[in-house]
Formats: structure tokens, sequence, C-alpha cells
């Protein structure tokens, strides 16, 4: 980003959060694979909770990169606009 330290510590916090979201990708991946072959044996009441769970989750996912994309392009246009500032 700017040669303004701020701006190099955000762009590091979006690529850290882009990794975890990585992480718990797989996380959840390995989570789906473990948990899938005993959901049929759950009740029906526990199997709906564990569906609308993962459908949450899997959207909260889903919806990351998008996020993490409009922060780092918010961030560049902060950053470019600092030098007509006067700084």
């Amino acid at each position: 980003m700017s040669g303004d330290p701020g701006f190099e510590q955000a762009a590091e916090v979006l690529s850290r959060i882009r990794r975890t979201t990585g992480d718990l990708g797989a996380v959840l991946a390995e989570l789906e694979s473990t948990v899938e072959p005993e959901v049929a044996g759950w009740s029906a009441e526990a199997r709906a909770r564990y569906r609308e769970a993962k459908r949450e989750w899997s959207t909260a996912l889903d919806l990351m990169p998008e996020c993490l994309d409009r922060a780092a392009r918010a961030f560049r246009e902060i950053s470019a606009e600092e030098p007509k500032r006067g700084r």
C-alpha cells in the first residue's frame, strides 16, 4: 500500500485473515467428512439443527473472500487518497 505503516499493517491483517479463512474451510471439510456418516442416525431435530448450522457456516465462509476483497479495495482507496490530503 503506501509508505504509511498503518496501511501496511492492515494489508498484513487482511492476508492473515485470508489464510485463516482457508484454514477454516479445511477444518469444516474435515468436520463434515467425519460427521456426515453419523447424521443419519441422529434425531430429526438434531439433523435439522446440524443442516441449518452447516448452511450458516458455509454461507459465512463463502462470503469471506468477497468481504476481504472489499476491505482491501477500501484500504487501497484510502492509501491512494492520503498523499492528496497533504501527507
